[in-house]
């Protein structure tokens, strides 16, 4: 592990990022300031690759800093397989106060399918053992308009 500021135009956001591409707004202009008045404070965790780096957690820093004009950002600079970096970005994606619930059980399933755990592996990696088949033809509705928490009906 070595720590480094590394230049934003020698970087990428990750393809198996879980959080995807969407940013919410008003949260992310948030960010977009604290990064112009105080710069990045935690560093992105990113992987060599060829002459890049893939950045396997901090993709809304990474794109804050661009937005704000920033040249380079700090960077955690690892080597980590394709499993590694998956289990990673599980991990960091937990993490966050807003992970929706769809998020996370896609991202599980991606990790079991390309890495060969079992259900019981994955819950012992994450620690948390979630139901993992979310079916894919209703995933798109749910993502696009999630249940309200005040929307439950009782009897």
């Amino acid at each position: 592990m070595k720590l480094q500021n590394i230049k934003i135009t020698h970087c990428y956001e990750s393809p198996t990022n879980p959080r995807g591409l969407e940013i919410r707004r008003p949260a992310f202009q948030e960010l977009v300031a604290s990064v112009r008045e105080k710069g990045v404070l935690m560093p992105v965790l990113a992987r060599p690759q060829k002459d890049k780096f893939e950045i396997v957690a901090g993709n809304r820093r990474l794109r804050a800093a661009k937005v704000a004009g920033l040249t380079e950002i700090p960077a955690r600079i690892e080597e980590m397989t394709d499993i590694e970096v998956r289990e990673a970005q599980i991990v960091e994606n937990l993490q966050r106060a807003d992970v929706h619930p769809l998020e996370e059980g896609m991202a599980y399933r991606k990790l079991i399918e390309e890495s060969g755990y079992d259900v019981a592996a994955v819950g012992r990696k994450s620690r948390q053992v979630r139901e993992l088949r979310a079916r894919p033809p209703c995933a798109h509705q749910f993502s696009s308009n999630p249940p309200r928490r005040d929307s439950a009906r009782t009897k």
